[in-house]
């Protein structure tokens, strides 16, 4: 039965703890955050671990990861280990300012800018880690693999990560799989790595649903099932992976694992390429160039060669190298046509490099081309590359 405001506001601190947790899960967010605000005041660790959870997951009250690490430090300082841990995930993700950080003004609109702090966040993550929180476990384990060099021990952490696991964190279950894949060996090792993989991504995590996908279709640890694969991309696509959106709208354009839908396919490549995947971009581009049951749409193929090109991708770059030179989606441009064949030849892309070439012979590119152009071909024909070695001729 509910209780009036009021009187829950009487109610001794841990007594509001348990009503404010009664209505968190009863889905009375403002409610439950008052309370639970009233009891961390009180100086209730676990209250004001529910404080900077609510300021984490917009429980009641805006956004603030500055307001959460503020409640958190206060959580860490009384030894409550899951406040421990959650504080050295938002340290080293740059989402907490540093302790001595004065408080923000009451209009501000935006918090301090902080930066990733990987020392601190092993300070917390050693301590909730040591106090039992498998979480913890695995954020220290990730600290010591993943964090600056002067404070990586990938043995410690390979250690941390199956006591992370043993202890049920997904996180250390999808770091175990991973060290044992760095190091297996044995068909048992895969074996296990891959039943860790299953595990974490059972859980819910999107890089171990996206990662078991790889196993299922590579047949790493486990037999080759790409229709399971499939499964499993779209799962982690769905949660906003960019890389499984990449790899769910390849298998529906293909029909890997999955009735073939090339409208779906495009928009979950389009998902992926919005977020910055330049092989999801380089896929739409070349599915506008094509075309297929329409025309193709060359102004909007160059739009997506282009994100791709400048994200790295170099045969998308020289896709947009061609259309320069051609004219097709844009206007005629000899001098950008070059621009984008050498960075694709620069990349090592050998099509572009005689691309370029042919460009030069032609009276295009920079003086200094010729030179370069050159050095390519005769390096390919020094190793073997006949039709380098035609072309180093020619030069």
């Amino acid at each position: 039965m509910a209780l009036p405001a009021r009187l829950a506001a009487l109610l001794p601190p841990a007594a509001r703890l348990r009503e404010a947790l009664r209505l968190s899960e009863a889905g009375q967010t403002q409610r439950a955050f008052r309370l639970f605000a009233s009891a961390a005041e009180a100086g209730l660790a676990e209250a004001q671990y529910r404080v900077a959870r609510c300021y984490l997951d917009g429980g009641g009250v805006p956004f603030s990861p500055a307001e959460a690490s503020r409640w958190l430090r206060r959580a860490a300082d009384q030894g409550y280990v899951e406040a421990q841990a959650l504080l050295a995930t938002l340290l080293i993700r740059g989402l907490a300012p540093p302790a001595e950080s004065p408080a923000p003004a009451l209009f501000a609109t935006a918090a301090p800018a902080a930066s990733p702090d990987f020392t601190e966040g092993l300070l917390w993550a050693q301590r909730a880690a040591e106090g039992g929180s498998a979480d913890g476990q695995a954020m220290l384990a990730y600290i010591l693999t993943s964090g600056p060099p002067e404070l990586r021990d990938v043995a410690a952490a390979d250690a941390w990560y199956r006591r992370a696991a043993a202890g049920g964190s997904p996180q250390g279950k999808l770091g175990l799989a991973l060290a044992l894949l760095r190091t297996a060996e044995t068909p048992e090792a895969t074996a296990e790595a891959a039943a860790q993989m299953q595990a974490a991504a059972e859980a819910g995590l999107p890089t171990a649903q996206y990662l078991r996908g790889v196993m299922l279709e590579s047949g790493i640890g486990v037999a080759r099932d790409v229709t399971e694969a499939s499964a499993f991309y779209r799962r982690a696509a769905q949660q906003g992976l960019r890389s499984a959106q990449a790899r769910w709208g390849l298998a529906l354009l293909e029909g890997r694992g999955v009735a073939r839908n090339l409208i779906e396919g495009e928009s979950w490549l389009r998902r992926a390429a919005l977020q910055g995947d330049a092989e999801a971009a380089a896929l739409v581009g070349d599915l506008y160039a094509r075309g297929g049951e329409l025309p193709p749409n060359y102004a909007e193929a160059a739009l997506w060669f282009r994100r791709a090109a400048e994200a790295g991708h170099k045969t998308a770059a020289r896709a947009l190298g061609l259309m320069c030179l051609t004219g097709a989606g844009m206007a005629r441009d000899a001098e950008e046509a070059a621009q984008w064949f050498r960075r694709s030849a620069e990349a090592g892309d050998t099509v572009a490099q005689a691309d370029l070439a042919n460009l030069v012979q032609r009276g295009g590119g920079r003086p200094e081309d010729s030179l370069r152009i050159r050095e390519w071909f005769e390096q390919a024909a020094a190793a073997g590359d006949l039709v380098a070695a035609y072309n180093f001729g020619v030069c």
